[in-house]
């Protein structure tokens, strides 16, 4: 692990401001956090200036797996540089510390909310699926604040009833309570199914052509997982249900 400050823009890049942050005995993944700085190097300059140019903007940070890492990291610079993103990740995997994880709860979420409350004002949903093996790693790290857990084992166009929004950072009738080690081994079918299959992305496959050339498409899956061949396009679900601790 690795300490908090390098997340200052300063260190990308020093035309552009730099964030205020200040988060005693933060520290994040390394290894992450380059990923995260070698994104920004590409992309910050064109969104500051997209997003000065543009003050009726609505703001929407989203990735998945490091994509995910990224995104909260993007989120976390945007709030300190005063913009009001919205954080919508799907299958993170744990990014730092407890210190680091309560910094980013104290941006997100007002004190005393415990992650339950769902109103127009949220600004961080951290979408997490059954048994999906990267949202529970690296052990020893912590999670923030802002899950909804995707019960249903396919985690595609699942049922209302089976996603839930979690209280805490790991509640253990959410996705910390959820383990079955074969099913974790499964990284394709529950990293992946999230209210779609989310790597078709990966593999360039839109959802016109899933449903206009079903076939093809399933070729193309067999071809890069090995596994699936029959995979239906379907639309996705928001959630109702809660848990609580």
């Amino acid at each position: 692990m690795t300490s908090i400050p390098p997340l200052n823009t300063t260190d990308i890049n020093s035309t552009n401001p730099s964030a205020s942050i200040n988060c005693p005995g933060c520290q994040v993944h390394d290894g992450f956090q380059k990923a995260y700085r070698e994104t920004m190097v590409n992309v910050q300059d064109r969104l500051v200036d997209f997003l000065g140019n543009n003050t009726d903007y609505k703001l929407i940070v989203t990735g998945h797996s490091l994509g995910a890492v990224t995104a909260l990291f993007m989120g976390i610079n945007l709030k300190n540089l005063g913009y009001d993103p919205t954080l919508i990740n799907y299958g993170q995997p744990r990014l730092g510390n407890k210190a680091f994880a309560d910094y980013v709860d104290a941006l997100f979420f007002k004190q005393g909310d415990d992650g339950l409350t769902i109103n127009p004002e949220r600004r961080m949903y951290r979408v997490t699926h059954w048994n999906d093996f990267f949202v529970g790693w690296p052990a020893g790290y912590s999670h923030t604040l802002g899950e909804v857990y995707i019960s249903d084992p396919t985690g595609i166009n699942a049922p209302i009833e089976d996603v839930y929004s979690c209280a805490g950072p790991e509640n253990n009738q959410c996705h910390h309570g959820s383990f079955n080690l074969l099913e974790r081994l499964n990284i394709l079918k529950n990293h992946c199914g999230y209210l779609n299959w989310i790597f078709y992305c990966a593999i360039n496959v839109d959802k016109r052509e899933m449903m206009i050339d079903p076939p093809r498409v399933g070729k193309r899956v067999e071809h890069w997982s090995g596994k699936f061949s029959d995979v239906e396009s379907t639309e996705g679900l928001m959630y109702e249900a809660i848990y609580p601790m």
